[in-house]
């Protein structure tokens, strides 16, 4: 099923048409041209994944969400899950 789903976005993608994906799993970032986390509601990471991966010196998404992660308030403010975006190639 999630196979059937990156194939639907691919398929958007070369189309022309931005596609922005909602995910927990931080492997699928890896499919994404740009990845967007956000922590405590603002955004701290915007790049392609080997971009992010280098800044963090991290070798995964995982690792770059959990380093962001870490700095979130525990407090009012509740954290929010990274919003990949898969975009089309220009």
């Amino acid at each position: 099923m999630r196979r059937q789903f990156w194939e639907m976005i691919y398929e958007a993608a070369d189309q022309g048409i931005t596609v922005f994906v909602t995910t927990h799993y931080m492997d699928e970032a890896e499919y994404c041209n740009r990845v967007s986390i956000m922590v405590d509601g603002r955004i701290d990471a915007l790049d392609t994944p080997a971009k992010l991966r280098g800044h963090f010196n991290a070798g995964s998404m995982d690792e770059v969400f959990r380093q962001l992660a870490r700095k979130a308030k525990r407090g009012a403010i509740k954290p929010t899950m990274p919003v990949p975006i898969a975009t089309a190639a220009n």
